[in-house]
């Protein structure tokens, strides 16, 4: 039995990994998608954020950027339903924002969810490198799900037949 591909999408390799960004200050969503732009990125945006996880969902991106202080405390309902609907929990998600927020925020974002907290004041290169380095770890996973098949999904190799 395959892993189903609705939770754990495969990354199309015939195409640029396709970014979301869920920003709503022009400056800062101009600039990044700037960058990601001439790193080869497929990047789609939006500033609207009752409908973010839909357009997220609509997208099948392969990570989203998400300005978790934006929509006047939407973010972390955002966040929350990506991470709980079954056709968005299992993409990668780096919780963008600014070192104003404070830590207990950032470590909530890491606990609660499991995603990266990246603060706005970081160089541009280094919020390239946690995509470039989720994007891998997601087609390294992905990858390896695909051929979980048989005794591995079985429970064969649970490790209780271990010497």
């Amino acid at each position: 039995m395959r892993t189903s591909t609705s939770v754990t999408k495969q990354i199309d390799q015939s195409r640029y990994p396709r970014i979301v960004v869920v920003e709503e200050d022009a400056h800062a969503l101009h600039e990044l998608t700037d960058r990601l732009d001439s790193q080869g990125f497929e990047t789609r945006v939006t500033v609207n954020w009752p409908q973010a996880a839909d357009f997220v969902a609509r997208s099948e991106p392969d990570l989203v950027i998400l300005d978790i202080e934006a929509g006047c405390g939407v973010g972390w309902k955002v966040l929350d339903t990506l991470k709980h609907e079954r056709e968005t929990r299992g993409i990668p998600i780096i919780v963008w924002c600014s070192t104003a927020v404070a830590v207990h925020e950032h470590v909530r974002a890491f606990r609660e969810y499991g995603v990266d907290v990246v603060s706005k004041t970081l160089q541009a290169g280094d919020i390239l490198q946690r995509a470039r380095t989720l994007l891998t770890e997601r087609a390294s996973s992905t990858l390896f799900q695909g051929y979980t098949s048989g005794p591995v999904d079985a429970g064969i190799y649970s490790g209780a037949h271990a010497a």
